[in-house]
């Protein structure tokens, strides 16, 4: 599971949802921007300064490939 967010013509984010993990097949991102009609990009809700964490707590996951950006990460970009 993944979580991708949805980024208007005016670089902000409208909404995030909930799709695809990682596949080696499926683009997810061109996948839900053609869908959606926006450009889509992956997020975390579990990164913070770059750490990837587990979902339960503040424990760093083992697993450090989670290289998407976070939330406010995201809202900066689109601001810029």
């Amino acid at each position: 599971m993944g979580h991708y967010a949805l980024i208007n013509n005016e670089n902000f984010v409208d909404q995030v949802i909930t799709g695809g993990g990682n596949s080696d097949d499926i683009m997810f991102e061109t996948l839900y921007g053609d869908f959606h009609n926006c450009v889509a990009k992956r997020t975390s809700y579990n990164t913070r300064g770059g750490i990837h964490y587990q979902a339960d707590n503040n424990t760093p996951s083992q697993d450090q490939r989670h290289l998407e950006k976070t939330m406010l990460e995201l809202a900066i970009i689109t601001i810029v």
